[in-house]
């Protein structure tokens, strides 16, 4: 997931298949992108809130995310 964060205009990469970043597959998985977007304002909610999580807590994705990263090449 790419975020420009002044505009926030949002993309996502297939980075296994796509390691330019050159194609947004954004419409063709709205599902992840909706759940993604959802992680990172709460995240900027928390960080705002000063309530962030910790790194080890960040680095740490559930089991669902993890199986939709894996689905765009992400994690192996």
């Amino acid at each position: 997931m790419i975020v420009d964060v002044d505009d926030m205009p949002m993309s996502i990469v297939d980075l296994e298949h796509d390691p330019l970043e050159q194609e947004n597959i954004l419409a063709s998985h709205v599902a992840v992108a909706e759940t993604m977007t959802a992680t990172f304002h709460e995240f900027r909610r928390a960080a705002a809130r000063g309530t962030a999580m910790t790194p080890d807590e960040a680095a740490t994705p559930s089991g669902e995310i993890l199986e939709r990263l894996r689905s765009l090449g992400y994690v192996r």
